[in-house]
């Protein structure tokens, strides 16, 4: 199982590398849901979007979020970020209307 959720990652590096030739890419991984706010923030301030992401048992044996971003060199946007990390449906509508 973590071999086909690695190989997911390692695909989408590969199409999107393969689509954009001079991006610029950033593999995050954290267990944290804020840390990784933190760092897609700071990643999308810096102009990198969002490609792909999973989350569960890494290859080290921890659970991570693995999340991979973008930067084109043509574009110039900002992105903003605001990751809900939640299991119960009525919290994430919650935190969906509370994000507008």
């Amino acid at each position: 199982m973590i071999a086909a959720r690695l190989s997911a990652i390692v695909v989408a590096c590969l199409l999107t590398a393969a689509a954009h030739p001079q991006s610029t890419y950033r593999l995050l991984a954290t267990s944290k849901t804020s840390t990784m706010q933190k760092e897609m923030q700071q990643a999308g301030d810096a102009g990198f979007h969002f490609v792909a992401g999973m989350g569960g048992e890494t290859a080290m044996g921890g659970k991570e979020t693995v999340v991979l971003m973008e930067k084109v060199p043509e574009d110039t946007t900002k992105y903003s970020y605001r990751l809900l990390a939640t299991t119960k449906t009525s919290t994430l509508q919650n935190e969906l209307r509370e994000a507008k």
